[in-house]
């Protein structure tokens, strides 16, 4: 079983945010999601999601139960999207990185950003990746390159482009 509900409730901006969800969660529309601070407590979004994945792993337990191989069953429940920060202070979600760093006048200049320009424009092989979702990845192909892109993007950190602003990149 694939649970993206924790995942969503993680990165909801604010729960059926365009009131097109017809099966109505009452006092949950309009809320955030994501965690109130950084000790880790889910908001009422993300407590929803997390019961509902509760709930679901338990009934996949009653039926193992019930059909007599609850006992014989190793049930493993692991996780994937890690990368979302708990502290609501460190959620910053400015656009497509790579978007942004285009929308740069030195962008086509800067060694920094043309090494995050190849690795956003890499779609097969070991070429590089960014991927931008609750935090932004950026594998870039010459791994010689990452003093340039994180001394680019720091010396972009809350300048504006035609979309957004960057923010602050935590260089660790």
């Amino acid at each position: 079983m694939n649970f993206q509900a924790v995942s969503v409730g993680q990165k909801l901006a604010k729960d059926n945010s365009d009131g097109s969800c017809t099966d109505d969660t009452g006092s949950l529309n309009g809320q955030p999601g994501g965690y109130k601070d950084g000790a880790g407590t889910p908001t009422d979004v993300l407590a929803y999601a997390l019961d509902k994945v509760d709930e679901a792993l338990g009934d996949m337990i009653h039926a193992l139960k019930s059909q007599g191989i609850y006992e014989s069953t190793l049930f493993i429940v692991t996780a994937k999207h890690g990368q979302s920060p708990i502290n609501p202070l460190k959620v910053n979600k400015p656009g497509h990185f790579a978007d942004l760093v285009a929308s740069l006048s030195d962008s086509t200049t800067n060694a920094g950003a043309i090494a995050i320009a190849a690795a956003a424009a890499c779609t097969t092989g070991s070429c590089g990746f960014a991927q931008d979702d609750d935090i932004a990845l950026i594998w870039l192909q010459d791994q010689s390159q990452t003093p340039a892109a994180a001394a680019y993007l720091n010396a972009n950190a809350g300048r504006c482009s035609s979309m957004r602003c960057f923010p602050e990149l935590n260089s660790s």
